[in-house]
């Protein structure tokens, strides 16, 4: 006897699994809602995390799967730092001469001496992977840095320097700029 997939879905041909039946379809369909919204909280800023206006830079940091079916993962115990360049110089020779593949991974224990946060803005990554900052037009490196601690320790200061974009022109605000973590080290991308 051949059976058919779609005979599973059929209540007359089955009626002993309906209820089973109900459940799988209430299922899929909410696999299929919890897909579209993880989608929708990556690559938008909602109205409750603050409207463009309020910050000067905005967007998105994810750490990125290197499994098709697996999500990207918000950064949460991360902050991003703003690090203009005229500081990023005062950084030391072994920074600035650094290529921009190897930045991008750069993978350095923070060092508050050789790596001052003076003039450094930086920003928490929320639960949902955005963030915002203040910061004047100019010339930016921006960087990813772990903080090992949770989201609701305190202070969030810096810990492991991750990696770090080269350095970006910031003409005009607000700007949205995602960044993402992966195998090649931190990427950024630009949003008009």
């Amino acid at each position: 006897m051949k059976r058919r997939f779609g005979a599973f879905f059929d209540y007359k041909a089955n009626p002993m699994n309906q209820g089973t039946q109900r459940v799988v379809k209430l299922l899929l369909v909410a696999c299929c809602v919890m897909s579209v919204m993880s989608c929708a909280d990556e690559n938008t800023v909602e109205k409750s995390f603050g409207s463009t206006e309020e910050a000067a830079v905005f967007g998105t940091a994810f750490h990125l799967s290197d499994v098709q079916t697996l999500p990207n993962i918000p950064l949460t115990n991360s902050v991003v730092l703003a690090v203009p360049h005229n500081v990023w110089l005062t950084w030391g020779p072994s920074l600035v001469s650094i290529s921009s593949d190897n930045l991008r991974r750069l993978q350095r224990r923070w060092d508050s001496q050789l790596m001052p946060l003076d003039g450094v803005t930086t920003a928490v990554i929320d639960e949902k992977g955005r963030y915002k900052m203040e910061i004047e037009t100019g010339e930016y490196v921006f960087c990813l840095a772990d903080t090992n601690s949770s989201l609701n320790d305190a202070p969030k200061l810096p810990n492991v320097l991750v990696g770090c974009t080269e350095k970006l022109t910031i003409a005009t605000l607000p700007y949205a700029l995602d960044l993402r973590f992966g195998e090649l080290g931190v990427h950024h991308i630009e949003k008009p």
